[in-house]
């Protein structure tokens, strides 16, 4: 089993602005860093079925989470304000522990506020984490 932290590819909008700053967490929490553009569904499908839990920017590529075994804890990370039921209900349907955790929009970004790169605090995602994996 592994952890993983699925990442977007630099190409598409929403994406984290301290993505840096957030690496040292994840790799001292033992995440492996995934992004599915370029995966195949077999990929995507053996990565997901692995993991005992995923933390990920909320979009297309944590609907592969569908694929996680029930019961395990999923972490989405989004800007501020944004209310999408899809991945809640999709966590229901599969039977895993759904969590969000909301960052901040970035101000400079013009894209609308789905679209928009934000940041999360490094230590609100510890303690999210923290929580996760007890």
């Amino acid at each position: 089993m592994r952890r993983l932290f699925v990442n977007r590819a630099d190409r598409w909008p929403r994406r984290l602005t301290n993505a840096a700053d957030l690496s040292a967490i994840f790799r001292s929490r033992g995440f492996t860093e995934l992004t599915t553009e370029g995966l195949s569904l077999r990929e995507q499908i053996e990565a997901f079925a692995q993991a005992e839990v995923v933390v990920g920017i909320m979009g297309a590529s944590m609907t592969s989470t569908a694929f996680c075994l029930p019961g395990t804890p999923l972490l989405y990370l989004a800007p501020s304000g944004w209310h999408e039921p899809f991945f809640w209900d999709q966590a229901a349907v599969c039977n895993h522990a759904y969590h969000v955790l909301f960052g901040t929009p970035d101000a400079d970004d013009p894209h609308n506020l789905y679209q928009k790169s934000f940041s999360i605090d490094p230590q609100q995602l510890d303690a999210a984490i923290d929580a996760l994996i007890r």
